[in-house]
């Protein structure tokens, strides 16, 4: 029999989390235009633009906020388009826009 301890367990946090059945399928919505080796622009709440390949397909997971609030959120990783060896995370919340950018694009 194993025992886990509290130390043993790793809790992850995330700046927001959200459990309202609305959110999370908007949220879902954004995770299905985001296929593995697919090259996107992101466009953030921010203004912001992240260019760049998704390099896994992300998944929504289970995190706290800084309230200890459970709920769900995701990050996607792209690995950067203009240089192979930057990678980006982007909260998934904080994504208005998925761009998709054409294969022969740089």
């Amino acid at each position: 029999m194993v025992s886990i301890t509290e130390d043993a367990v790793m809790i992850q946090y995330a700046p927001h989390v959200y459990s309202d059945p609305l959110r999370i399928a908007l949220l879902e919505a954004l995770l299905g235009q985001l296929a593995e080796r697919e090259r996107v622009v992101l466009v953030l709440q921010s203004g912001n633009r992240v260019a760049g390949t998704v390099s896994a397909r992300p998944s929504l997971q289970h995190f706290f906020d800084h309230n200890e609030q459970s709920g769900v959120n995701a990050t996607v990783r792209l690995d950067d388009l203009g240089r192979c060896s930057q990678q980006h995370v982007v909260w998934l919340d904080s994504i208005c826009e998925v761009l998709r950018v054409p294969g022969d694009a740089a």
